[in-house]
């Protein structure tokens, strides 16, 4: 668990000047760093404590420097890793420098009293932004509307008796086997992200979150806020928990978010039965036949699915939940249900 690899991205670095005239200017920059940890399961603990204690990287109070730059009124003020994501250990690294000496008046409510302002950060009232993104989701079921030929627009409408407009099924082709691969559609999911001012940052509190879905019924209150928000279980996921260390008015503190996807499909997936073998288990029935399989026999649990003429199936076919293939005409679809993610009560998370 440590640190092999560092350095500065050369698209990484912007700055900011601000001032009443050329003469009283103070500058601002932040320097984006590439850090590569020899371990995916390495946190922003990791890589804030490898900061910490090297000499040649950037930390809380240094002032700025970069390549060939210098500016000794700037100092270093806030360290924020972001975790890349599926990159097996990779952060990229926000190093913000400010004016030292910059402004000693910056107030905020207080979250013990919204209605008054105060200076110290780490008494500030909480925030919670919301916004959405979508994801792209394979499409389990659709409404059929007709088949035409030509394409859009052109041609007549060719029957069919056995796929009948206006009912929602598993998008498929007219000979009753579903696309493959099948379509996709996007899907709206909500983002809250709940950021709390605090005096320390603990990772040991916080790591065992991550990626993790809420099997309770989660209600979220915060008056302060004006927020009220209610997630039903296996909806709601917590996909990062930022960090960033900032002094203010002269005090250090952190400011600790938790952002959560909200899908209202759920977490778990859905997985349509469906293959080109038969199950083969003792007490199951002979492909082909009405020979019942004994506990004695032994050989391969399944079986290539054949047509009526003894050939192997082309595709992949619907199956019916217990490994042999479904009536299309008189059975539905059966879909398998699968966890992929932590999941446990969110009730003790302080939001």
């Amino acid at each position: 668990m440590a640190v092999v690899k560092s350095h500065i991205l050369s698209a990484g670095i912007s700055g900011s000047v601000q001032g009443r005239d050329r003469h009283d200017t103070s500058a601002s920059y932040r320097v984006r760093w590439f850090v590569q940890c020899d371990s995916p399961e390495d946190t922003a603990k990791t890589v804030l404590s490898h900061f910490r204690r090297s000499r040649d990287l950037p930390f809380l109070g240094d002032t700025y420097e970069a390549g060939n730059d210098r500016d000794s009124g700037a100092v270093c003020t806030s360290i924020t890793p972001n975790l890349v994501e599926r990159s097996g250990g990779i952060f990229y690294v926000d190093v913000e420098y400010s004016p030292a000496g910059g402004d000693n008046d910056e107030e905020k409510p207080s979250k013990s009293d919204p209605g008054k302002q105060t200076n110290d950060p780490r008494e500030w009232n909480d925030e919670i932004d919301v916004s959405f993104t979508q994801i792209s989701i394979p499409v389990e079921f659709a409404i059929f509307h007709g088949f035409k030929r030509g394409g859009l627009g052109r041609g007549g409408d060719p029957k069919d008796t056995h796929m009948k407009p206006g009912v929602m099924c598993t998008p498929k082709a007219s000979n009753l086997v579903p696309f493959d691969p099948g379509l996709e559609m996007e899907l709206d999911i909500k983002i809250v992200r709940f950021t709390k001012y605090a005096e320390q940052f603990d990772a040991d509190g916080t790591d065992a979150w991550i990626g993790a879905v809420n099997s309770d019924l989660v209600t979220i209150d915060k008056p302060n806020c004006r927020f009220r928000d209610t997630w039903q279980p296996l909806t709601a996921r917590i996909k990062g928990l930022p960090s960033t260390f900032g002094v203010a008015n002269g005090i250090p503190y952190w400011r600790n978010s938790i952002e959560v996807h909200v899908n209202p499909l759920g977490w778990r997936r859905q997985i349509l039965d469906r293959g080109m073998h038969v199950r083969q288990l003792p007490g199951d029935r002979k492909f082909g036949s009405n020979e019942i399989i004994s506990p004695s026999e032994t050989g391969e649990p399944w079986a290539m699915i054949k047509d009526e003429n003894g050939y192997p199936a082309a595709s992949p076919v619907n199956l019916n939940g217990h490994g042999f293939p479904i009536d299309p005409e008189k059975e539905d679809e059966v879909w398998g249900i699968w966890q992929t993610y932590d999941e446990r009560p969110f009730a003790e998370i302080k939001w």
